[in-house]
């Protein structure tokens, strides 16, 4: 493993380069808990067309996107030097899947994950790097040891207890990201002034922050600007991915063309009136209804791969920027028929009490953050 500092920093900043915007959140250690440092967000301004809606930073030359986290972390009251960083890989670069194999030796898992990579991964394997790891293990001290180099795609560590009971199987947890996406991130970094201790899929880093909230099998749903993502997660494993290119900006757009108002308008009125019914507010709910009832229909199908294994998921958890849309997690609520959670990462972190009520209206949107810098904290 590739250890970029040998040392366990004191604070660390996990750093989520969004669709729209990037988040920041600074964590130190304070009594063995997560004590909230600093936070903060900057999102993109410029439009990509004729509608107004924001550019996506996926679009952005890398410098550009170092210049937004340089102008963040000024904000946020850093000097020449910010604390060391984590930073998310986005679901929608990377590839992810469980593999359910024989139980073999070690070096017999890595030539059977190449060749079960081939038929999932839809590029040329030479265009990726891969990291794997083994979710369930017989209880043999000679099988088998987590593949863990420096980009922890997996966000999984060596010693971990994973879900189920030992079998005469095991299950392989493989994630892939195009080294175009890693080269990227990495001059992003360096550009920026960053000292990089890790990359992670943001799934990975999602569920982390959001364990104390999924104690029972269940369902993430990150509803960010351009994608949804949904995560089966089980004992603090994810074990199911699945991604649409529907999401806030689909909301938003809706709303503004329904309405013939500008982007910025209609963002507002889609956060504060959400699918509230009657009058004007029904209007809204109307349209972006449509959309709504793709994801729903989603994550019906994502539940239903899950609980052919029999284990039935218990709850549901919306985090993202669109997790709080005014009866939102109600409406999804009664159309998947299980209780619902708005994501609370900061609930049991240490901060001033006089931010818990902006806090919690931001959680959220800034869980994956969160999720980088705990595990740049704990190692």
């Amino acid at each position: 493993m590739l250890q970029l500092f040998r040392r366990q920093p004191k604070s660390a900043i996990g750093i989520d380069i969004g669709s729209s915007a990037v988040k920041i959140v600074e964590l130190a250690w304070e009594d063995k808990r997560f004590r909230v440092s600093n936070y903060g967000s900057v999102s993109v301004t410029e439009s990509d067309d004729d509608r107004g809606l924001p550019r996506r930073l996926t679009q952005l030359a890398v410098g550009d996107v170092a210049n937004l986290i340089r102008t963040l972390l000024a904000a946020m009251g850093f000097g020449r030097s910010a604390p060391p960083a984590a930073i998310a890989v986005p679901v929608f670069s990377s590839f992810s899947t469980l593999i359910e194999m024989p139980l073999m030796s070690e070096s017999e898992v890595g030539q059977a994950v190449q060749f079960e990579a081939r038929k999932v991964i839809p590029v040329p394997l030479s265009e990726v790097v891969m990291e794997w790891t083994v979710l369930q293990r017989e209880r043999d001290p000679k099988l088998l040891k987590d593949q863990a180099p420096w980009l922890r795609l997996l966000g999984i560590g060596k010693g971990s207890s994973p879900p189920g009971t030992a079998s005469k199987n095991i299950q392989v947890m493989l994630a892939a990201v195009p080294r175009e996406v890693l080269s990227r991130s990495v001059s992003t970094a360096s550009q920026a002034g960053l000292k990089l201790l890790f990359l992670e899929v943001e799934t990975f880093s999602l569920a982390r922050a959001l364990a104390d909230q999924t104690p029972d099998p269940s369902l993430l749903i990150d509803i960010g600007a351009r994608s949804t993502n949904f995560s089966i997660i089980e004992e603090g494993f994810v074990s199911l991915t699945h991604t649409v290119e529907i999401a806030g900006y689909n909301l938003t757009r809706a709303t503004a063309e329904g309405l013939n108002i500008l982007p910025a308008r209609a963002e507002e009125r889609k956060q504060t009136q959400g699918l509230a019914g009657g009058g004007g507010e029904g209007q809204i709910a109307h349209l972006m209804l449509s959309y709504i009832e793709v994801l729903t229909t989603e994550a019906e199908r994502v539940l239903g791969l899950h609980e052919r294994s029999g284990v039935k998921v218990q709850r549901i958890v919306l985090a993202g920027g669109s997790a709080r849309l005014t009866k939102l997690a109600e409406y999804v609520s009664t159309k998947l028929g299980r209780p619902i959670e708005i994501a609370q990462p900061f609930k049991n972190l240490l901060y001033p009490e006089a931010l818990k009520v902006q806090l919690e209206e931001l959680g959220p949107s800034f869980a994956v953050a969160i999720g980088l810098a705990q595990k740049a904290l704990s190692g």
